[in-house]
């Protein structure tokens, strides 16, 4: 009978246990697959987004008549594609830390469905016993024009006025009228290709018709008055205008921005930390990492070295396999992140990053404890433990 009542009395204890056993999984982790939820703690990983501007100068047709006709003498003399790193961006993404996943334990004879846990898709912890509305806004993607090969050959052909020319020769004849001798003169027209020299006179020519077409705007000496919109709106049509009649000599330029995204995923171990992410040659713009030709691009990672006191005590104190513990947390650290080209800084940004941080746990945790985390970092943002 003694018996019996001893056997009644642990099953009943181990019944109303209000605690979770939580577990760190790793390859040497023995835990009984049971009633239990698996959550992982986040990983930073860096997203760095290049902007390089490809640049396309065209030489303009009559480029070798700028200084005689115009007396410019700075005009693009060759058609050229240059590249220039106009813009560097540093943010932070999270992926599932494989060395910090965790196994809740529930008590026996619990209801498994008293108990909430929610997760990302990635299995990254958001929150315990709360539910939390996922934020599913996207941030939004720069949308640049992709300018197709013909549009970039389009861009630099340009032709406004028509090449060829009328040309009148006049001959002369000597004719006997009546034992008079009469000279007739006959003209013959044809259709010459004028010569590039004068096809740039006439572009010339026309750029000094608008500005004085302009002048005479501006200074009141036209026939007509018009109302101020008016004038301006043909004042700037006058402009763009003379603009693709003076770009006929000095040339156009094209700017088409491109944009490279590399990743970057810093070792929670690493005191400080440098890695090459690319070659950058102003001819061929971005080339690979491992290749000889280009400026070398790095990034450097500066800890603040902060949390590595508590590192060390909590690693101590959770040193102990048998000692039970409760949901596993972060702390996370912050480091300052620099790309550089050579010697030109190119940014440099202080960024929150999980694994540089110390792993905590609660020393107990009760099935009715409520924990809402940061996902980004795993760390707590609000504990409720009554």
């Amino acid at each position: 009978m003694k018996k019996i009542i001893f056997i009644s009395l642990v099953f009943m204890f181990s019944c109303n246990s209000k605690f979770v056993n939580v577990y760190h999984i790793n390859e040497k982790s023995d835990v009984a697959q049971g009633r239990g939820f698996y959550y992982a703690l986040p990983k930073t990983m860096l997203k760095i987004e290049v902007t390089v501007n490809k640049v396309h100068y065209a030489k303009g047709p009559y480029a070798q008549f700028a200084e005689k006709y115009l007396n410019i003498a700075e005009v693009i003399k060759n058609d050229t594609i240059t590249n220039e790193i106009s813009n560097i961006e540093m943010t932070t993404t999270v992926i599932p830390d494989p060395e910090n996943y965790y196994y809740i334990e529930m008590p026996k004879c619990t209801n498994k469905n008293n108990y909430n846990i929610q997760v990302n898709t990635a299995g990254i912890i958001s929150s315990i016993n709360q539910n939390i509305a996922l934020d599913k806004k996207q941030k939004p993607v720069r949308d640049y024009h992709n300018y197709t090969e013909s549009e970039i050959e389009a861009f630099s052909k340009t032709f406004v006025t028509s090449s060829l020319k009328v040309d009148i020769d006049t001959v002369i004849e000597k004719v006997m009228v009546d034992s008079v001798l009469v000279e007739k003169k006959r003209f013959n027209k044809s259709l010459k290709q004028k010569s590039n020299d004068e096809k740039a006179k006439e572009a010339s020519e026309t750029i000094f018709k608008l500005r004085n077409y302009k002048f005479s705007l501006i200074s009141g000496e036209a026939e007509t008055a018009y109302e101020k919109n008016t004038l301006q709106l043909m004042i700037n049509e006058l402009d763009k205008e003379e603009q693709e009649y003076l770009e006929l000599f000095t040339g156009t330029t094209l700017t088409v921005p491109e944009v490279y995204t590399f990743y970057y995923t810093p070792d929670g171990q690493a005191t400080n930390d440098m890695a090459v992410l690319f070659k950058f040659d102003k001819a061929k713009g971005i080339l690979p990492a491992e290749g000889y030709e280009g400026d070398t691009v790095v990034l450097t990672i500066q800890r603040n070295m902060k949390s590595i006191i508590l590192k060390s005590y909590i690693e101590a104190q959770m040193a102990s396999k048998n000692k039970k513990h409760g949901i596993y947390y972060r702390i996370p650290e912050s480091a300052t992140f620099t790309v550089k080209q050579g010697y030109d800084v190119k940014i440099e940004k202080s960024l929150i990053i999980s694994q540089f941080g110390a792993v905590l746990a609660f020393p107990k945790s009760k099935i009715t404890d409520v924990y809402r985390f940061l996902p980004e970092q795993g760390s707590i943002w609000e504990a409720d433990m009554k």
